[in-house]
């Protein structure tokens, strides 16, 4: 079950200073992060975050299309042949999956130990979570293997908006039971007025951006936030929207 918290500043003991001796915990910072994948059977090839606080300052990002996890797909998968073009323009490093494993953890380390509290948040987070473990299997030859060198703690952004979505939220499209559709691409356009030109690219690194901007509306309302830990199930948007924002039902 989540543990709704409000995420603030504390104090916790200092192991080096001895037991009357605390130090000031840092603010929490939030790991907004996307991932590609073939389809949900199969890995990670492209993988972007950027590390923010409350107030957007950015602490430090990565974008990167793995190769080495391409090799593993291509006889079944063509769409990573458009990254060339997103490696020209700087969007993405092209580097081989451990690298990306060990620069993610490194950043995360170095913050947690600078005394942050970090926290992972990706939009249908469990479909990230599930993915990033399936790669790690993969790549690291058993099912032993994980992605993150840490106890994640987690929120779902697709939960985490829909909780507190503006009551008079629509979209361009219906699911087939006639409820409104909260993809990422949907509730970017509802959330910033259907902005002119804009095309969800569905790539890692277009698609943290999205939820960046996301992420910081729903920040601004003030709202608690559904932590959840390590494996911990995640019920996902869908419900709470359904709740908050009833759709028109089916059309006949």
């Amino acid at each position: 079950r989540a543990k709704h918290l409000k995420l603030h500043t504390n104090f916790v003991l200092d192991p080096v200073r001895g037991c009357d001796m605390f130090r000031r915990m840092k603010q929490t910072l939030f790991v907004v992060f996307d991932t590609e994948t073939s389809c949900q059977a199969f890995p990670v090839y492209d993988m972007a975050w950027r590390i923010v606080d409350r107030q957007g300052r950015e602490y430090n990002s990565g974008s990167y299309f793995m190769p080495d996890v391409i090799e593993r797909i291509t006889p079944i998968f063509r769409k990573h042949e458009e990254y060339p073009e997103y490696v020209a323009k700087g969007h993405v490093e092209q580097r081989f999956y451990q690298d990306v494993k060990d620069i993610f953890n490194r950043q995360v380390k170095t913050l947690q130990e600078r005394g942050h509290r970090i926290v992972l948040v990706a939009y249908n987070a469990d479909f990230d979570r599930k993915a990033l473990k399936r790669t790690a299997e993969l790549m690291g030859g058993s099912r032993r293997s994980r992605f993150f060198r840490f106890e994640p703690e987690w929120i779902d952004l697709w939960q985490y908006w829909a909780e507190s979505a503006p009551l008079h939220y629509t979209s361009e499209r219906l699911t087939e039971s006639g409820n409104w559709k909260s993809s990422l691409e949907e509730v970017y356009r509802f959330e910033n007025h259907n902005p002119e030109g804009y095309v969800e690219k569905h790539t890692a690194w277009s698609d943290t951006d999205d939820a960046i901007s996301v992420l910081e509306k729903v920040l601004r309302r003030k709202k608690r936030m559904p932590i959840y830990k390590g494996d911990a199930w995640m019920p996902g948007g869908w419900r709470a929207l359904q709740k908050r924002c009833p759709g028109p039902g089916k059309v006949t």
